[in-house]
């Protein structure tokens, strides 16, 4: 099979430095996982106040975090420093 002269470069380039290269590539997979998990999460607070008021949450707050405690039996925590 014949490796097309544009693809040349970098299979000499992968030859020459195994190990830079397998160091590119994870770096590269581990930055389109961080990417999709940042861009995966939505935090969408009009869901969160309904929520509150379905499930009659009340306030909870102390020096370190800010908590709802509601009628499902869970206690959620929002921390202070996302606000």
């Amino acid at each position: 099979m014949k490796i097309p002269s544009s693809l040349q470069p970098t299979l000499d380039y992968l030859r020459r430095k195994p190990f830079e290269s397998a160091i590119y590539l994870i770096a590269a997979v581990m930055l389109l996982k961080l990417g999709s998990l940042y861009f995966g999460v939505t935090v969408d607070d009009n869901d969160w106040d309904q929520y509150k008021i379905d499930h009659h949450c009340q306030t909870q707050t102390d020096s370190q975090n800010s908590s709802w405690r509601c009628d499902d039996g869970k206690t959620y925590y929002r921390w202070r420093q996302q606000r």
